[in-house]
């Protein structure tokens, strides 16, 4: 079942800078994405928003009241986020490059590091009663303090005039497992036809006294890497993971994508899916948390471990060789972007598990 609507908005640029502000357009706030399936529902299939009042002070829309999830789904389920952007042009909404998929939206809905826990979250008086239950709970009731929407931000790509935000929401139950192998002990990979400004691996970690073993198919991972990508401390990371398929002796973009703006408010969240993976196999990870990737000579020290994933996919089968491509970029104080970013690439295989070997 998924839930999907629009935010209309108006984005107006005040300053050679490209800053902009965000008016809304419609006092209704959200309305319903053209040519769906019965099965999609609107916002009124996620929220009762009988309770919720929005005024129109000037260019802000100002909200007071409280909201009542309603979605019939389970508190255990995973709700998967997808955002994308539109902007219109020509008395039609042209898709731009703005797109961003979370997996597992939850862990990041109350997060204070995530631009709309400045726009909405910070004025939940209840936030520690409802964070658990995330919206997948029916009935439980998000009580707001009177607030005034309104965000103001820099864009570094381009002029922005009027947008629609098409916000999608999935959750399903039925799912199939799957585990990954690896067929090359290197492990990564560079990335294709890229300017001499995009680094490799090597761009951003020293992994001289980093070992992988192949070994039935799954890679055991030892030593340590030094950080050396030359940014600062105070940087922001903003990192991008594209999931390609090999099919017909070439890799295919999937519709599988990651955009985390702030990667280092969440790589040490035990919640994401590299903790398992990687992260809680650095054993002096006090010591580098509050480094990240941004301080060159930190040393991330590691335990013996097998890299080694079982997930689970609601979207259909993924079976077969996979190319996960990493992109991170470092951002100043004043968001401007570093000179050098860093690109690689991980080739994995996914392996459907059978009922039996299923946890």
């Amino acid at each position: 079942m998924l839930v999907i609507f629009t935010v209309a908005i108006g984005i107006l640029s005040f300053t050679k800078a490209h800053r902009y502000k965000v008016e809304f357009e419609d006092d209704e706030l959200f309305s319903d994405c053209p040519n769906q399936p019965e099965s999609v529902l609107n916002i009124h299939g996620l929220l009762n928003l009988t309770e919720w009042t929005i005024d129109r002070p000037q260019d802000n829309l100002k909200f007071s009241g409280n909201f009542t999830t309603v979605w019939n789904i389970q508190k255990t389920d995973r709700i998967q986020c997808s955002l994308d952007v539109f902007k219109y042009e020509r008395r039609d909404w042209v898709p731009t490059l703005y797109k961003m998929k979370m997996p597992n939206f939850c862990p990041l809905l109350f997060d204070k590091n995530q631009y709309w826990y400045g726009v909405w979250g910070q004025h939940i008086t209840n936030l520690e009663e409802v964070k658990d239950n995330c919206l997948k709970v029916p009935g439980t009731k998000y009580i707001h303090e009177p607030f005034e929407m309104y965000l103001d931000i820099e864009n570094k790509m381009g002029n922005l005039v009027v947008l629609t935000v098409i916000v999608g929401i999935l959750s399903v139950t039925k799912s199939y497992r799957y585990k990954t192998e690896f067929e090359d002990e290197d492990l990564f990979s560079d990335c294709p036809n890229q300017p001499e400004s995009v680094l490799n691996i090597h761009g951003i970690a020293n992994t001289s006294e980093l070992t992988r073993v192949l070994h039935h198919n799954l890679i055991q991972v030892s030593g340590n890497f030094t950080l050396v990508w030359d940014i600062q401390k105070t940087d922001r990371i903003q990192a991008t993971l594209d999931v390609f398929k090999y099919e017909r002796r070439e890799w295919i973009p999937t519709l599988y994508r990651i955009q985390t703006p702030h990667l280092c408010s969440i790589l040490f969240d035990k919640n994401q899916y590299w903790y398992p993976m990687w992260i809680q196999h650095v054993t002096n990870i006090e010591k580098v948390k509050d480094k990240c990737f941004n301080v060159p000579g930190t040393k991330y020290i590691h335990e013996t471990f097998d890299m080694h994933l079982e997930f689970e996919n609601k979207m259909g089968n993924v079976e077969g060789q996979h190319k996960l491509q990493f992109e991170l970029k470092a951002f100043d104080k004043l968001n401007r972007m570093r000179p050098t970013s860093i690109c690689f690439a991980m080739i994995i295989n996914y392996v459907r598990l059978s009922q039996k070997s299923r946890k």
